[in-house]
């Protein structure tokens, strides 16, 4: 009640400074409307300045369009009274080209002649070059002809003195075959009187030698054969000396025999050549003609065009000479022109003058418009700005308005709240004496009916039951004969007993892979329980996550059987491992490989 009166209080304050803005708000509002009106006014009768200054200025835009035409006319009129000052020179080039034009033309038979001249002239140049070779080549053979005769001279000499050395070469041979035999008997006589028995007869006489005779002949014969050896020997000497000169005059005989030949062979080659002197001679005479009339066509061409020049160089002259003549002629033709365009000109100077009085003394009569426009828009300016600052303050009166509407709004719904909070207030009242009646109820029957862990003990019993019957049917299929049993007391505690045939062992006494194979088929239990009970249907997914681990590779052969064969029961199994041989299992469709990249970021991997 306290906070509603201080609202109430607030808003009549609100409300006072809200008429206080709105009066002044109509003030503005009034000044604002009032100023609007003026700056209408002034904005028309600036549009019918800005009508008269616009004329103003396209008669200025008007005007100087004029005077450029009429510099530019000028401009024109001056270069083609510049341009008829080279007219006298222009006719005269004309007349100088076509002079030339007329003289190269007729000078081209000329030429033409020049031309042939000169080329018959130069190719007999070149032959005359040739018969000086051939003359050069005629002295080389007939100075040869003179050394081969001089050396074919001493061939009938050199055979006689080699048929003499060959006769002395055949004596002297047949010497040293005698004085060989001779050699060879001597020493079968020695041998033979030195190799015989006890009696040693003479070799010439057959009689026998006493010991004296045998030393007297062996002697006598061992002198003779010395004295034949020596013999043997200085015919040996002179026969090697012999040979060697032999060998000498053959060569000689060759050469010689060899330039006797070249010497027939130099003789017909130079009765060949004996007709290039004449043709040399007969050739410096044509020369001759042909150099007399070269000079004879010199003197003409030089006479008619100034120097020698080719066919083509006089073709494109005349050619260059034409175009030029072209271009003259051209110009020509436009300075015939340029005489009665100047006059056209001239009237149009005129015409543009009266026009630029008659546009000045316009300009003169409206140059008052400019300034009454100038002052027009300074006055319309500063109302403007006049009108901006009341724009201003009618804009923040505005909002102020608006602000203090808006604290007036919220102090209104302020109390709105206020009054339903009272109400509410009321109402939960009466919700709290109705929740404490059930809090009462509900305790006596936690306390009466269910256990202390918030399920009832025969709802337990009958879950549990059903977990059994699940953990059974999955553990015969991974573990045949293995059975299991889960019990609950009356206190709620869960017992669970595995059987082996009859015996019944604790869960800790079997191995890592049967006791995961075990837990697996009550987890799988429990998971069918619970769909039956929560959701009166199978689950669609089941989700392993490493249950893999302790299971040896036949256990986990058969486990994946057992998976493979729960397919019918479930839409999509999903397995989590880190086992390798898990995942190129056949009864896998695709796996999904998580793994880090270089840069330490997750990658996943799909494989079917």
């Amino acid at each position: 009640a306290e906070e509603a009166g201080a609202l109430r209080e607030e808003l009549g304050k609100l409300t006072f400074q809200l008429e206080s803005l709105e009066r002044r708000l109509r003030l503005v509002e009034n000044v604002r409307n009032k100023l609007k009106g003026e700056v209408k006014v002034l904005r028309e009768n600036i549009h019918g300045l800005s009508a008269k200054l616009s004329i103003l200025k396209e008669r200025e835009r008007l005007l100087a369009e004029l005077k450029a035409e009429s510099r530019t006319k000028k401009s024109e009129v001056e270069r083609l009274k510049a341009s008829l000052r080279g007219l006298k020179n222009l006719e005269a080039e004309a007349f100088s080209i076509r002079r030339r034009i007329e003289a190269l033309r007729n000078v081209i038979p000329t030429l033409e002649e020049y031309w042939k001249t000169r080329y018959e002239y130069e190719r007999i140049s070149s032959d005359i070059e040739k018969l000086q070779g051939r003359l050069l080549k005629l002295e080389e053979v007939k100075a040869r002809v003179e050394e081969l005769k001089k050396l074919a001279s001493g061939l009938d000499e050199l055979a006689e003195e080699r048929s003499k050395v060959e006769e002395e070469v055949t004596r002297v041979k047949d010497s040293v075959s005698r004085i060989s035999e001779r050699i060879h008997m001597l020493e079968a006589s020695i041998d033979a009187l030195t190799s015989s028995g006890e009696v040693s007869r003479c070799p010439v006489c057959n009689r026998p030698l006493s010991r004296i005779e045998l030393e007297e002949v062996l002697q006598h014969l061992k002198s003779e054969l010395t004295s034949e050896k020596d013999k043997l020997h200085s015919e040996v000497l002179k026969l090697k000396s012999l040979e060697s000169k032999r060998l000498k005059l053959e060569e000689q005989y060759s050469s010689c025999k060899s330039a006797f030949d070249r010497l027939r062979e130099a003789e017909d080659v130079l009765r060949t050549m004996k007709p290039v002197e004449k043709d040399f001679v007969n050739t410096l005479e044509r020369l001759k003609t042909l150099e007399e009339r070269l000079e004879g066509f010199k003197k003409k061409v030089q006479s008619a065009i100034g120097r020698v020049k080719t066919l083509k160089e006089v073709s494109l002259e005349i050619e260059r000479l034409t175009n030029r003549l072209d271009r003259v002629n051209e110009m020509l033709r436009s300075l015939y022109e340029a005489g009665s365009k100047i006059s056209l000109l001239e009237k149009d100077l005129d015409r543009l003058r009266k026009t630029m009085e008659e546009l000045e003394l316009e300009l003169k009569n409206l140059e008052p418009v400019r300034g009454e426009y100038q002052k027009t828009l300074d006055r319309l300016q500063r109302l403007e700005d006049e009108l901006r600052r009341c724009d201003e303050e009618y804009s923040s009166l505005n909002r102020k308005v608006g602000v203090l509407k808006g604290s007036i709004s919220k102090v209104q719904e302020e109390l709105r709240k206020a009054k339903e909070a009272s109400i509410k207030i009321k109402t939960l009242e009466k919700e709290r004496l109705v929740l404490k009646r059930y809090e009462t109820v509900y305790r006596i029957l936690y306390n009466e009916v269910f256990h202390d862990r918030g399920l009832p003990l025969s709802l337990l019993r009958e879950f549990l039951s059903s977990v059994e019957a699940w953990s059974r049917m999955y553990l015969q299929r991974f573990l045949p004969g293995k059975d299991v049993r889960i019990r609950v007391d009356e206190e709620g505690r869960i017992s669970i007993e595995v059987l082996d045939g009859s015996t019944v062992r604790n869960l800790s006494t079997y191995s890592g892979g049967e006791s995961t194979l075990i837990g697996f088929a009550i987890r799988l239990g429990i998971a069918k329980a619970i769909a039956e009970k929560a959701l009166a249907a199978t689950p669609k997914m089941l989700i392993i996550d490493e249950g893999f681990g302790p299971l040896s590779s036949e256990f986990r052969e058969e486990v994946l059987k057992t998976l493979n064969e729960l397919r019918k029961d479930y839409d999509k199994i999903i397995v989590i491992s880190h086992v390798e041989d898990i995942r190129e299992s056949p009864y896998f469709d695709s796996y999904i490989r998580v793994y880090r990249d270089h840069r330490g970021l997750s990658r996943l991997e799909v494989s079917t």
